[in-house]
């Protein structure tokens, strides 16, 4: 199950010295800072790799969710 898959992933993260909450938040920040469009016909998401939106793009910085 998917709360089972969290779980898994909280221990893990909590095992090797991250703050699990820290690391999604940077993690949601970087992927929520691309951006794209649908491609119909690929029948996917394309993502915007121009030097414009890549200058836009956030690198997640996981040393904040090191406890």
């Amino acid at each position: 199950s998917l709360e089972g898959m969290i779980d898994i992933c909280y221990t893990l993260a909590t095992e090797i010295g991250y703050d699990f909450k820290v690391a999604m938040d940077e993690t949601i920040k970087e992927i929520s800072s691309r951006t794209g469009s649908y491609d119909e016909k690929a029948n996917k998401w394309i993502k915007d790799t121009s030097d414009e939106a890549k200058a836009k793009w956030y690198q997640a910085n996981y040393e904040l969710a090191k406890v």
